[in-house]
């Protein structure tokens, strides 16, 4: 019999919490052919270090055969990391084995594989994890005395999931974790149940974590430890370290998971230090659960709601008049249309018609008004949207574009040392400075300074804290 060597090499490591990370995969499995010539595949890598990255992929295929009876195990380990604070890991078992065995026994194919993310915190926080399973059961020789799924298990301080048997322990899918100041980590375990060996002839395991860590401060002051502020360039003044900005441009941090039911505060500091005042934007991008970002056209909303009756690729007739919407003489940008198939208007729409034109033009935008009960669609939904259009269900709104994210200050700033603050608390659907935006899970620190200028400016200190209100 032959026998094929498991390598399998990780290096991973990512800044969190302004502190080094460390990831590492360890992996084994056993393939054979023959029962009575078992060998097992094992290495183990870890690495610390200051370099991000964005994703891990490793996978390996293996065969086995013995006069007849073949094996084949695939083990696929990905990882995909949206900066420090979220991400997901996928771990894939695939086994089959054909009979004859010429020993008259089955061959054993184990698998085994554990994703591990080790990181600092300066904070108190929250770990957020969910997990998905596809699984098949093992396809087996009737005469087969045990037959197994695989089994999923994610942990973090103070919570666990557990996927075993075909079915989550406890129907529980998704746990929240706590993360307190010092070291914290997620593990992730993925494999098959191998008690007393397994008579195999086919199966899957397929687990996927997505994990976000909120913590209950970000904290970007251009200090080594400090969060990431994306590409700044800094400077030191009287021996602090500072962001310095010259000419227009737009700097955002990595992605930070929020929970929009909790108080948050935003601040910096800033001074203009060229000839005249600089110009700035300073506030948060939104973005979903999915990475998605949030712009002011899929939650800015106008108007009532309009309940098709009737709908082509044209014309919208609707079974109620609808008032409060934009006329068609206003700029192109104000006449979207929100499209919600099952009627479900607490979310962002399942489809958007939309038009950044600043244009009056009646035949520019989403939709032009024929009269309280109809609309002239100025772009047709596309063949597959409009087949799931229900009449007496499906509603449209009108969304409008406006300011391009949240905004804590727009403006000139002043040539001393200038602080601006402000709460964000829940959301809301229209736009909103002082609300998150609806299906915001991430946000981004946005600052875009010296707006058509050629100016310079320099802040710090810029923190999106929890507020704790008594």
């Amino acid at each position: 019999m032959k026998h094929s060597s498991l390598i399998i090499a990780t290096t991973l490591a990512l800044p969190c919490f302004a502190k080094p990370l460390l990831t590492d995969v360890r992996s084994y499995y056993a393939l054979s052919a023959n029962d009575d010539a078992i060998e097992y595949h094992y290495e183990h890598h870890e690495a610390r270090n200051e370099k991000a990255i964005e994703s891990y992929h490793w996978s390996k295929k293996e065969n086995v055969s013995d006069q007849g009876a073949e094996a084949e195990q695939t083990l696929d380990v990905t990882a995909t990391y949206k900066g420090p604070y979220s991400g997901q890991a996928s771990i894939k078992c695939g086994q089959s084995y054909s009979k004859p065995s010429p020993t008259g026994h089955y061959g054993k194919l184990l698998c085994s594989s554990r994703w591990y993310y080790l990181f600092t915190s300066k904070t108190d926080g929250k770990v957020r994890l969910s997990m998905t399973a596809d699984v098949e059961k093992q396809s087996a020789p009737e005469d087969a005395w045990k037959v197994y799924y695989g089994y999923g298990l994610a942990n973090v301080r103070n919570g666990s999931i557990s996927h075993n048997n075909g079915k989550f322990v406890d129907n529980r899918s998704s746990v929240t974790g706590t993360v307190v100041p010092g070291m914290n980590n997620i593990e992730f375990k993925v494999g098959r149940n191998n008690s007393g060996g397994i008579a195999t002839q086919q199966a899957k395991t397929h687990y996927t974590l997505h994990w976000s860590v909120e913590a209950a401060s970000y904290r970007l002051d251009a200090e080594r430890n400090s969060d990431t502020l994306v590409n700044a360039d800094t400077i030191k003044v009287d021996g602090n370290t500072l962001y310095q900005m010259q000419g227009q441009q737009r700097w955002t941090s990595q992605l930070l998971p929020v929970d929009t039911a909790l108080a948050y505060q935003l601040s910096g500091r800033f001074k203009s230090t060229g000839s005249q005042a600089s110009k700035i934007y300073f506030g948060l991008e939104s973005y979903d659960e999915n990475y998605n970002r949030i712009d002011s056209q899929h939650v800015n909303r106008a108007g009532t709601d309009g309940l098709v009756e009737q709908m082509t690729d044209s014309v919208v007739y609707f079974k109620n008049p609808v008032t409060g919407w934009a006329s068609s003489d206003t700029p192109a940008y104000k006449r979207s249309i929100g499209v919600y198939l099952d009627g479900n208007i607490n979310k962002k729409p399942d489809y958007l018609i939309h038009s950044d034109e600043s244009s009056a033009d009646p035949e520019k935008g989403g939709y032009k008004l024929v009269d309280d009960y109809s609309i002239h669609l100025n772009q047709a939904l596309p063949e597959d949207m409009l087949a799931k259009v229900q009449p007496g269900v499906t509603v449209l709104k009108n969304h409008q574009k406006s300011s391009s994210h949240i905004y804590i200050a727009s403006g000139e700033v002043p040539q001393e040392w200038t602080t601006y603050t402000r709460q964000l608390q829940g959301t809301i659907w229209q736009n909103s400075h002082d609300h998150f935006r609806p299906g915001t899970r991430y946000v981004k620190i946005y600052v875009a300074g010296n707006w058509g200028q050629g100016e310079t400016m320099q802040f710090d200190d810029l923190v999106l804290k929890q507020v704790n209100e008594e």
